[in-house]
């Protein structure tokens, strides 16, 4: 005796052959590719870009804090988009609120954010061993204290150059959504120079 499907069993096998093409919302649902990420900062938001940590044992990385700061302000400066808060703001309001710059948690954010007027207070770290460099990028709420986003990369201890453009790129990208390709960023050979004045770059 030949079987005759249930009602049930064929209203769901013609749901599976219309389905692409029949239910409304499911075509090209498959397809569409992911938003691209939003990011942290709105237009004219204040921003403070702290300078990275050497968490390393060796002293000899202590000058990438500095220089690594400061080429993460520069590059959120020249976007004229948000409000960057130059270094020498930045270095009184610490002295200030007694804030050692060795290290700053996200906990104290709010502190340094309120002193600030900031939105948004970036906080960096890293460490080289074996010749590999890790570095760590936090967005941190500057009124809350809530870390919003971290992100991670690695480098060559040999390429200092090329890994400060991938984190440059990254912050970008954490900031303001971007996707910039990661560009070798030149590092001072000589003495470095004095942060420039709020009337110009961070």
């Amino acid at each position: 005796m030949k079987r005759i499907p249930s009602p049930l069993l064929v209203s769901f096998l013609a749901c599976l052959a219309l389905a692409p093409w029949g239910i409304p919302g499911f075509q090209g649902q498959a397809a569409q590719a992911a938003p691209p990420p939003k990011g942290l900062a709105t237009d004219n938001s204040t921003v403070v870009v702290l300078d990275l940590f050497n968490l390393s044992a060796e002293a000899k990385f202590d000058s990438w804090e500095s220089l690594w700061g400061r080429g993460l302000r520069r590059a959120v400066f020249e976007r004229k988009k948000v409000q960057v808060v130059p270094f020498p703001r930045i270095h009184s309001a610490l002295q200030e609120l007694h804030i050692d710059s060795y290290y700053i948690a996200p906990e104290q954010v709010p502190a340094i954010g309120k002193k600030l007027e900031a939105d948004l207070v970036v906080l960096g770290s890293f460490i080289v061993a074996d010749g590999v460099i890790s570095a760590s990028l936090k967005v941190v709420d500057g009124k809350t204290g809530r870390l919003l986003r971290e992100e991670t990369r690695f480098g060559n201890e040999t390429e200092p150059e090329a890994f400060m453009g991938e984190m440059t790129g990254t912050l970008l990208k954490m900031l303001f959504g971007e996707e910039t390709p990661p560009t070798p960023v030149p590092l001072p050979t000589e003495a470095p120079t004095p942060e420039p004045t709020p009337t110009t770059v961070p």
